[in-house]
């Protein structure tokens, strides 16, 4: 399957010295544009948010866009690939992980809400593009999901955690959409409620933990292997005993 790989269109006009080069200013402008435009297609979605409405907030001129982007589907796609990229370091342990241990996936999830509690933008964002519909980055769905390194470390960690029987024997592609809902929902939505509906600051360091918390158990309890209940109770009342030690 081919790959739409991102590039800046050429400039329509060349510069007096031929030089075509990109200039400090040009990253420093396609840097803003690329910022900006992940928070309005977090807030307006792919068909919401207008180059114009772009140009307006970062401060350029609609068609000085075009020198850095041939138009908002190739903005969009390098939107994407900058989200997912600054994800990369949070999966890498991932990458070399020989996944015999659920702790480090656990781990690995509490790691990426941590990171999109920090910029809710882009977990917004990330699930507008997820989601499909009109908000769908155009290719990205139909794209090999190891055309993201992020997804690549991710169900590479699944599959061998399922080969040796550290998970339960899940479906990869679908767990690997399960976790990413569990890891995306909170960031994307905890706005909308605000602190007068949950009744807490959704933003405090307590709710933080609050959130690892519950996040952990859920990942545990979705991917872990199927035990006798007597195996439970015994959990469970060992559980009990460890809180109740700790107060």
């Amino acid at each position: 399957m081919t790959v739409t790989r991102l590039a800046a269109v050429a400039p329509r006009t060349r510069r007096p010295n031929h030089d075509m080069r990109p200039t400090a200013a040009d990253d420093g402008a396609r840097e803003r544009i690329v910022h900006t435009a992940i928070e309005l297609f977090a807030l307006h979605g792919l068909h919401g948010m207008s180059l114009q409405m772009l140009a307006d907030q970062v401060g350029l001129h609609k068609s000085s866009l075009f020198h850095h982007f041939s138009g908002k589907d190739v903005l969009a796609s390098a939107c994407l690939e900058r989200v997912m990229n600054a994800l990369l370091p949070v999966v890498l342990p991932l990458s070399d992980d020989d996944g015999k241990d659920l702790e480090v996936i656990v781990r690995g999830c509490e790691a990426m809400a941590d990171h999109f509690s920090q910029q809710p933008t882009a977990a917004l964002f990330l699930t507008r593009c997820l989601l499909g519909g009109q908000d769908r980055i155009p290719g990205a769905g139909n794209a090999e999901i190891q055309v993201f390194p992020f997804f690549a470390a991710l169900s590479g960690w699944l599959d061998r955690a399922r080969r040796s029987g550290t998970i339960r024997p899940i479906r990869v592609r679908h767990g690997l959409v399960n976790l990413m809902g569990l890891v995306l929902f909170y960031p994307s939505i905890v706005g909308g409620f605000g602190k007068g509906l949950l009744g807490f600051d959704p933003t405090s360091a307590r709710a933080a933990e609050a959130r690892r918390e519950e996040l952990g158990a859920l990942v545990r309890a979705a991917l872990a292997p199927k035990k006798p209940v007597r195996d439970h109770v015994r959990d469970h009342v060992r559980d009990h005993v460890r809180h109740k030690e700790t107060r």
